[in-house]
Parts: structure tokens; C-alpha cells; sequence
């Protein structure tokens, strides 16, 4: 009977022990700090008008049958798309087979026209900075040939021989990012386009 009391003594205690037990707790609180992480971008267009169509094209434009005297529309614009990052743009010109001599234009890649010549390693390189975000109008256009039109000179065919050739204008548009590149040169290295 002793045992038997020792035995209802002990479950009444572990009863009493479980039910103190359940409705103690410790103080806790919990806190999440969730970080994002969105890499920025560097975006461009190097586009002119297609007389034939009146559409944009990024693929350049023939021209036949020209005529001295010939006012030909040419619009190449350097766009930087909003939302970029600031950014190194860069425009390289090539003249391929002398369209100098058979052709009135005005490349507007110089510091009047806000670019700056990359230096005399890279002839026909030019840069200027651009900050989207700090301008935040719909694009930032940059047009590269003065009012938009090159003219055939009158002495082509007469005076001045007929290419032999056909003359070439071409550009090309890179565009790297600012921040953490040290100036024009390095980010023109981070490129690293045959000059």
C-alpha cells in the first residue's frame, strides 16, 4: 500500500510537473532582413532612317545611281536608352576607300559636339560620358553628321574621277559602364575591339 501511495504521489507530482512545464516558455521574437540585389545595365542603339521605307535601321543603308549635287539623307544617331547606367559611350569612324573625296559631309565627332578624341593610339575613336539617370529624358540621341545629309560634290565624273571602289562611312557605338573603371582608355581595354 506504501508503494502504491509512493505510486500515486509520484503521477500527481509528473502531472503537476507537465502542466507547469506546458505553460512556461521562453521570450523569443524573430526579424528577417531580405536584400535584393539588381544588376544595372548599359544599353544603346546605333540607328539611322531607311529612305526607302522612312523606318529605323540598324543595319546601315546603300545608296546607287547617285548624282553630283545629290543631297542624300543620312541621320546616324548614337541613342542611349533611359534607365542605363552611367556610362563611357564610344563612336569609332571608318572611311573606307576615300568617301572624303567624292562626298560633302561633316562627321560631328568632336569636342563642339561634346565627344573627346580617345587619344593618338586610337585614331577615330572618340567618347564622351553619359549619365541617363542624371538626365532622364526619354533617350539621350547623339547624331553624328551634321544636318543629317551628305551631298555628292559636283565634280564627280568630271573632274574627279568615278570611284573605282565604292566609298564607305561607317560607324560604330560601344557603350561601358563608369563606375569602377578607371577612365576612357581602361574601358575602352574592357571592350578591347581591334582598333
Amino acid at each position: 500500500m506504501k508503494k502504491k501511495l509512493i505510486l500515486i504521489v509520484a503521477a500527481a507530482m509528473l502531472v503537476v510537473a507537465i502542466g507547469v512545464g506546458g505553460t512556461l516558455a521562453y521570450l523569443t521574437a524573430t526579424s528577417t532582413v531580405t536584400n535584393t540585389f539588381t544588376i544595372g545595365n548599359v544599353a544603346l542603339t546605333l540607328d539611322e532612317t531607311d529612305p526607302a521605307t522612312g523606318e529605323k535601321t540598324t543595319t546601315g543603308v546603300g545608296y546607287t545611281n547617285l548624282v553630283p549635287t545629290e543631297v542624300i539623307t543620312k541621320d546616324p544617331y548614337v541613342r542611349v536608352a533611359p534607365g542605363s547606367q552611367k556610362c563611357y559611350l564610344f563612336a569609332k569612324l571608318t572611311e573606307t576607300n576615300a568617301p572624303a573625296t567624292y562626298l560633302d559631309y561633316t562627321v560631328l565627332l568632336d569636342s563642339a559636339s561634346g565627344w573627346i578624341p580617345l587619344g593618338a593610339d586610337y585614331p577615330n575613336i572618340y567618347y564622351r560620358v553619359v549619365d541617363p539617370l542624371a538626365n532622364p529624358t526619354p533617350t539621350l540621341d547623339f547624331q553624328l553628321i551634321k544636318d543629317d545629309k551628305i551631298t555628292v560634290k559636283e565634280a564627280v565624273g568630271g573632274t574627279i574621277a568615278l570611284p573605282t571602289a565604292v566609298p564607305e562611312i561607317k560607324f560604330t557605338a560601344y557603350a561601358v559602364q563608369f563606375e569602377n573603371v578607371a577612365n576612357a582608355e581602361a574601358a575602352w581595354a574592357i571592350l578591347n575591339p581591334s582598333t
